[in-house]
């Protein structure tokens, strides 16, 4: 996976791939039709290769992005990436991945500073003035839970057919298409 690689030698993309880059990560109605079409079409070992070219082209633009944009970007590809994983039911990639973004990454999202901190758990990092920092990976540390007892499970049984996800090879091509225009069909009724 390209999160363990350095980005030394990656070419710099141009302005369109960028402003279309950052379109589809900056402007939610985007990327939550990616995430539909993804999803809907069951193609999330292509969506891993993505996450892949996605990091390269982060990367290695780095300051064509304000850091508030190259932060939420990287967010987004980070919790995509968790996604796939978790879609493709790579459970162990999938914590092994958690935990390099947890050990490696410090973003936060901010909460109340009259929320009880004890809820947080490893995902506090302090408080500033009226506001708590929790690392951002607290909002998905519940699917974390699910997938380390999934994993814990499968140990145990060889039966797991209601604990994995559906592949795309479970489709027809029609069926592939069908949800495929599904969801051009409504990403034109909201103009996009």
């Amino acid at each position: 996976m390209q999160y363990f690689q350095t980005n030394t030698s990656i070419e710099k993309f141009d302005e369109n791939i960028l402003a279309k880059f950052k379109k589809l990560f900056l402007d939610y109605r985007y990327l939550k039709l990616f995430y539909q079409m993804i999803d809907k079409t069951r193609n999330h070992e292509i969506c891993l290769l993505i996450c892949d070219n996605f990091e390269k082209i982060l990367m290695s633009n780095r300051s064509a992005f304000t850091l508030n944009e190259f932060e939420s970007i990287d967010k987004k590809i980070i919790k995509l990436r968790l996604h796939c994983l978790d879609k493709t039911d790579r459970w162990n990639k999938y914590i092994e991945y958690f935990e390099y973004v947890f050990n490696n990454k410090n973003y936060y999202s901010t909460y109340s500073n009259e929320s009880d901190v004890s809820r947080f758990g490893k995902f506090y990092i302090h408080t500033r003035k009226s506001e708590h920092h929790i690392h951002f990976l607290y909002e998905g540390s519940y699917r974390y839970e699910v997938i380390e007892r999934k994993i814990a499970r499968s140990l145990k049984t060889d039966k797991l057919g209601n604990l994995r996800h559906h592949p795309q090879s479970e489709l027809t091509d029609e069926e592939i298409n069908h949800r495929y225009n599904e969801v051009l069909k409504w990403s034109k009724i909201l103009d996009f």
